[in-house]
């Protein structure tokens, strides 16, 4: 079964129809039929995106049926990937990756998915 990992760019384009993305974010999601790999930390973000109270409700129930999911893996918040995440990140100032885009790189590492 093919695994990928889902970001928070994917999320938030594919919850919010005026999101350059939503189009490409529904047209993966309806014909995708392997496994969502995302961590806690990028579930974390999306939430934290969508925390305007018009949104809120939106993200609330999605998160809450991504729970229900067996095509979906959460990798779980740890000190452990987040202390990993933050040593890239320091480790690596000429990137613009974001503190929970280097947790997610750990977690990525520590899952089942296929190297290319």
């Amino acid at each position: 079964m093919n695994s990928v990992f889902a970001d928070t760019f994917y999320f938030l384009a594919l919850l919010n129809p005026g999101d350059a993305g939503h189009g490409r974010a529904m047209q993966f999601t309806a014909t995708f039929a392997g496994k969502l790999v995302t961590t806690g930390w990028v579930l974390m973000e999306l939430a934290d995106a969508m925390s305007h109270p018009a949104n809120r409700q939106l993200v609330v129930d999605y998160l809450a049926d991504m729970k229900t999911r067996q095509s979906v893996i959460v990798e779980p918040l740890s000190d452990e990937l987040a202390a990993e995440g933050l040593r890239l990140f320091a480790a690596r100032p000429d990137k613009q990756w974001s503190l929970t885009d280097c947790i997610s790189f750990g977690s990525c590492s520590a899952t089942a998915l296929p190297t290319p």
